[in-house]
């Protein structure tokens, strides 16, 4: 199968501009989704470690009675609804203190993008594990990721025990990352379309013009063959100055005035 030599280039280099896009694009995308998942880990750890430093764990009287309504924490990131929810339970996972949005009809408490009602824990697979670590002295802090209500939700989870032992989590929902993600995605897909797209058609013209000469040697010499005149000379239109294919085609017209010194 034939294919021009000016598109064969033209595609390698496409090929190759392809391939290293792609590997900095993948690149790019890693590093911003390692970031914005990090930054959210220390937005939940540090709200913990709020909490834990908090006025309400100093004291062991607070909210005894497992029974009763929980306390309201403050909304400690001042966001409102959409930012991150508090929990606190003690050791049997009952919830003494929470910033969640309890009431749907109330906005003034945190909540995870409107996820009401707030589950109790926000992650109990993570919270039984931690207790049981923490009880055979092992970690006392994890995150972890769950799946409600369609939503992706990360949740840190941490052992407090400043006064009896509590379990403090918190959760974010991963909504607005899992978004920007996407949208740097598409931005990335459509960014790498457009450059390759130019880098065809900008190789495309450059081999091309290139190859220009070329094409004028084939020219004269079909044209030589078919007459048998060696008075025709190969043009000259270096207009990038002297370079190997301009000095091909002055060889070439030696050869033919040689070639016409010995006919003659």
């Amino acid at each position: 199968m034939y294919i021009p030599l000016p598109l064969r280039l033209t595609l390698f280099f496409t090929l190759l501009l392809g391939v290293a896009l792609l590997f900095f694009g993948n690149m790019v995308y890693a590093q911003a989704e390692q970031r914005a998942y990090r930054d959210l880990d220390n937005a939940l750890s540090s709200r913990a470690a709020s909490v834990r430093l908090g006025k309400f764990l100093d004291c062991p009287g607070a909210n005894p009675n497992p029974s009763s309504s929980p306390a309201t924490l403050p909304s400690v990131d001042g966001l409102g609804t959409g930012g991150i929810a508090i929990e606190v339970l003690d050791d049997k996972l009952h919830l003494l203190a929470t910033t969640s949005n309890l009431n749907p009809n109330d906005f003034t408490q945190a909540s995870v993008d409107s996820l009401v009602p707030s589950p109790v824990p926000w992650d109990g697979r993570a919270a039984h594990m931690l207790l049981q670590q923490y009880s055979n002295g092992a970690t006392s802090s994890m995150y972890s990721t769950i799946t409600y209500q369609g939503q992706h939700v990360r949740v840190y989870s941490t052992i407090s025990t400043s006064c009896s032992t509590h379990l403090i989590q918190t959760a974010r929902s991963e909504q607005d990352i899992e978004q920007s993600l996407t949208d740097l995605r598409s931005l990335l897909i459509r960014g790498g379309a457009l450059v390759l797209a130019f880098a065809f058609a900008g190789g495309w013209l450059m081999t091309w013009g290139i190859l220009a000469v070329v094409r004028r040697i084939t020219r004269t010499a079909s044209s030589i063959t078919t007459s048998r005149d060696f008075s025709q000379r190969v043009p000259s239109m270096a207009l990038a100055g002297r370079d190997e294919l301009v000095t091909l085609a002055a060889t070439f017209n030696e050869m033919l005035a040689s070639l016409q010194e010995l006919q003659s």
